[in-house]
């Protein structure tokens, strides 16, 4: 390995769900929660941690604050482990590697915003946290942290929900979901339209079953921006 090469495979190995159990099952909450006392902490745990306070710092309470912090920690976690890291779909789907982070590298972090929940941690595949995170960023990615935080930073944690546990039969339509976020946007108004996203989802779960959206006239921004307007 070369000096100074960064990749996720490197830093992490593989940990089966039988085994993410049984680590899962010998946390303790009070190492966890001094967890920079106990723990001689990894590269890339080192990384991650100092995300970590430094977004906690700017927010205040994370149960106060919950989805202001899923974003910003979810955008600045993004970008760290897509540009020193360099995850990409291909690592992202590896399930395995995720439990290895979050259970082995940052565990104190995910038990910060969920506490001691497995579901978080790994019983439900869709609800392991940090791989939600890292999904909702890249399925919502404009092109740079800014855009993508002024199109995201007015949603709520429904809002992820719905957009991360609606995995197509082949995977995420990435330019797809991406465009449909830049038009939720842009519809969407402080205060109301609290399920748009919710509803066109599932219009899009219907119309993909028999239009393709990049043979739609217009493409697929197009298509996108009309899902929309159903609901205007």
């Amino acid at each position: 390995m070369k000096v100074g090469y960064h990749n996720m495979e490197t830093h992490l190995k593989n940990i089966s769900k039988i085994n993410a159990k049984k680590i899962f099952d010998s946390l303790d909450e009070k190492t966890l929660i001094n967890y920079n006392e106990y723990v001689e902490k990894s590269e890339i745990s080192r990384d991650l941690t100092a995300i970590f306070e430094k977004v906690q710092e700017q927010i205040g309470s994370i149960n106060n604050n919950s989805y202001k912090f899923d974003l910003n920690f979810g955008i600045e976690m993004y970008e760290l482990l897509f540009n020193k890291y360099k995850v990409r779909e291909r690592h992202a789907s590896n399930m395995q590697l995720w439990y290895a982070l979050q259970l082995k590298e940052v565990p104190h972090i995910v038990y910060a915003r969920w506490g001691l929940k497995e579901e978080r941690f790994l019983q439900n595949t869709r609800r392991v946290y940090l791989w939600t995170l890292w999904w909702y960023i890249h399925i919502s990615w404009q092109g740079n942290k800014e855009k993508t935080f002024q199109v995201l930073e007015k949603n709520n944690t429904d809002t992820l929900v719905q957009l991360v546990e609606r995995i197509g039969r082949n995977g995420y339509r990435i330019e797809l979901y991406r465009k449909i976020m830049y038009y939720h946007h842009q519809h969407r108004k402080d205060g109301e339209n609290r399920n748009l996203i919710r509803k066109v989802m599932k219009l899009n779960t219907i119309r993909c079953k028999i239009i393709e959206p990049e043979l739609h006239d217009g493409g697929i921004d197009q298509y996108a921006s009309d899902l929309f307007s159903y609901f205007n």
